[in-house]
């Protein structure tokens, strides 16, 4: 997948361990104890169908997120960089639905009281396979389901489920003055 497959849009690919964790410390920092205000998808106008390649968007605390799984383990995190009110979508294929999932609009006004990151193992090496956002009551898993996006309800879902598999707290940071 080109870095450029959306206008304006630059993943920071990661399927190391340490650095995605490093990432989410960064973002849960502004995370936790914030509401999900909105989610965005992006849907094939043909199919009436969620485009799995798209990144999940959530705004969280005013501020907009991109989250996107890539091939069996590549994780990005973006801030702020698909415009979601001017929407260039190429050959008007696709076009961004609000809180169009039902995993995703029931997590909308429910507040963030923790992060996870999810970890399972395929040929006996272990790799990321899900952001576990903990609501307080519940949670919102962003899932690798196989080089596309998935969404659930539950933590460590989706394709990589089946083998064993981790989650990992994410420590939040305290903000730097």
């Amino acid at each position: 997948m080109s870095d450029e497959w959306i206008k304006g849009y630059h993943p920071q690919w990661t399927n190391d361990r340490e650095q995605a964790i490093k990432a989410l410390q960064t973002f849960a920092s502004a995370w936790v104890g914030a509401k999900i205000e909105k989610t965005y998808v992006g849907s094939f106008t043909e199919y009436d169908s969620w485009y799995e390649d798209f990144p999940v968007i959530l705004v969280i605390g005013g501020k907009q997120y991109e989250i996107c799984w890539n091939k069996t383990d590549a994780l990005s995190i973006t801030e702020d960089q698909i415009g979601i009110e001017n929407w260039d979508a190429p050959e008007e294929r696709v076009v961004i639905r609000v809180d169009a999932l039902p995993e995703l609009e029931r997590a909308v006004g429910h507040t963030i009281i923790g992060v996870e990151l999810g970890e399972s193992e395929m040929n006996r090496a272990a790799i990321i396979n899900s952001v576990n956002l903990i609501l307080e009551d519940g949670y919102l898993t962003i899932f690798n389901n196989l080089d596309e996006n998935g969404v659930s309800s539950e933590p460590n879902s989706g394709a990589a489920a089946q083998s064993p598999h981790r989650r990992l707290t994410v420590e939040v940071l305290e903000p730097k003055m």
